[in-house]
């Protein structure tokens, strides 16, 4: 097994904009996908985004727990190259064959 190149973060409640999670990227999602909508409030702020915070971090600490309970489900196709993909699903491990 090579060297761990990354791993997958699912995110704090009291950080859901945290920096390279999943919650923040679901953050940034809603922000785009609303902006799409025409929808040109802020998002909640402090105290009135807590349950919303809440919510983008058990989403992605529940994505994790699926990928880390079915670890065989994750395949990769490479366009170019060969290249192994091993390890648990919240730690995989890729490296060049």
């Amino acid at each position: 097994m090579g060297t761990v190149k990354d791993h997958f973060h699912g995110g704090s409640f009291d950080d859901a904009e945290g920096a390279d999670t999943i919650a923040g990227e679901i953050f940034s999602a809603l922000a785009q996908v609303r902006l799409e909508a025409g929808i040109t409030q802020p998002l909640p702020t402090g105290q009135n985004a807590q349950q919303m915070n809440i919510l983008f971090a058990a989403i992605g600490r529940g994505i994790l727990k699926h990928l880390s309970n079915h670890p065989q489900a994750i395949q990769l196709a490479a366009g170019s190259g060969a290249i192994s993909v091993s390890g648990y699903a919240n730690e995989i491990d890729v490296s060049d064959t």
